[in-house]
Order: C-alpha cells, then sequence, then structure tokens
C-alpha cells in the first residue's frame, strides 16, 4: 500500500517519520499495520487549526489497473487542533445579562483583562442578536494592541459606540484576538446583554382616578409603566 497525503502550509505531517509524500506501508493478506501520523506545526502566525487528508490507495501489483486502484482508495481527513500562540483576554464588563438602556448614552465600556500584548496585534468585538445566526464584527470597536495597558490585571476600558447596532433586544457579544492577519481560537467568552433604550411607557389608569388629590381621603399618588424602573433614574 501507498499513502499519499496533502496538508497545508502550517504544518509539517510525518508518516512513520518520513516528509515523503508517498510513503509505501507493507500490509500482510488478512493483518493489519499500525502508521504513525505526527504533525508539527511551522508557521506559528497560521491557523490554530487545520485539515490533514491522508489518501491511502493499494499499490501491491503492477498488474492492477487505475481503475481498481480509484475504486478501492480511501481518504481519512483529520481536523488538527493547535494550541494558539495568540493572546487570549478576559471581557469583565458587561457583566452577564447587564442592560444597556437610555441613560448609557449608546455607549456600552467594555472592559478587557488577562490579555498578553505581545501576543496580539489588533483586537476587536463580535456580536450577535440571539437567534439570528453568525456573529458580525463591530465596526466601532477596533484597536490595536498599542491601546491597551500594559497591566493586564487592572485591565483596559474601552467605550463601543452603539449606534451601529440599529433594533434593541437581547445580544451575545466576544472578543476576538488576531495577529499578523490570523484570528486566535481562544477570544473571550461569550457574554449574553440586553440593549433597551426605549423609554418607559406609562400603563394604565394614574390613581387617583378622579385627578383630585385629597389627603384627608388617604390618596395614594400612583402610577404604572410598561416595564420596571429605578425610582432614583426616573424624572
Amino acid at each position: 500500500m501507498q499513502k499519499d497525503f496533502t496538508f497545508g502550509q502550517s504544518s509539517e505531517v510525518r508518516i512513520n517519520s518520513s516528509l515523503d509524500n508517498l510513503v509505501p506501508v507493507n500490509v500482510v493478506g488478512g493483518e493489519s499495520e499500525k502508521v504513525l501520523v505526527a504533525v508539527k506545526r511551522t508557521v506559528f502566525s497560521g491557523p490554530d487549526d487545520e485539515t490533514i487528508k491522508i489518501r491511502i490507495a493499494p499499490n501491491c501489483n503492477t498488474t492492477l489497473s487505475p481503475e481498481f486502484e480509484r475504486n478501492n482508495e480511501e481518504s481519512l481527513t483529520y481536523l488538527v487542533n493547535y494550541a494558539s500562540t495568540i493572546s487570549p483576554v478576559t471581557m469583565v464588563n458587561p457583566t452577564p445579562d447587564q442592560i444597556v438602556n437610555i441613560a448609557s448614552n449608546n455607549t456600552l465600556k467594555i472592559k478587557m483583562t488577562e490579555y498578553v500584548k505581545a501576543n496580539f496585534n489588533n483586537l476587536g468585538l463580535q456580536y450577535t442578536k440571539q437567534g439570528s445566526g453568525s456573529l458580525k464584527d463591530a465596526i466601532n470597536f477596533s484597536f490595536t494592541n498599542e491601546d491597551f495597558e500594559s497591566d493586564a490585571v487592572l485591565g483596559t476600558i474601552q467605550d463601543w459606540d452603539l449606534s451601529e447596532v440599529t433594533e434593541d433586544g437581547l445580544y451575545d457579544i466576544k472578543l476576538k484576538t488576531t495577529k499578523d492577519g490570523a484570528t486566535g481560537s481562544n477570544g473571550s467568552g461569550l457574554v449574553s446583554i440586553l440593549i433597551d433604550r426605549q423609554k418607559p411607557i406609562v400603563f394604565g389608569i394614574p390613581e387617583p382616578v378622579d385627578d383630585h388629590y385629597d389627603q384627608t381621603e388617604n390618596d395614594i399618588l400612583s402610577v404604572s409603566y410598561n416595564e420596571n424602573v429605578k425610582a432614583s433614574t426616573s424624572g
């Protein structure tokens, strides 16, 4: 048998310690043979995962036709995951389920910690409305490592201008780091937030219903809204 394998430009693939593209493997009829496949990362600015394909084809008899070989070959595909060399980052703020309301002035403060400045060139934010599909790169949140504080424990705070998010609702957001054009696989985790920039609306009938307040009758002034409000922030 012979093995013919193809792979990307970020890896060195050895079969039974050989770097040759065609590696003969002798298999006795009715028996099996172990084959060692080793993958080594050679381009550290490349992707953090790569697809390796190995083709197994019979080559034990020169009288076999090419058609017979094609009909009896098999391809094995492996997904190789490398330990990322691109810095991860922790998103401390916003906290899960944090509400962004009209008092936020269309701005969300993003606090980031536990990064290594030397191990990324750029950092961006991705977001998606829950249930709508894939993550989208934020236009208004993109920084280089020079925009970050050296003390990754205290971290760095940057503002995200939410004007690009046109619809209110529940969103998932995450941070991603890139280096030399490659995106790291270990950016921040997803954080869910609620964007609600609509003012609360008075709901029902205010009391007293006759619009006349009489303290001697123990009237109580009350009004209801269509959502919870904080008395300290309502005007």
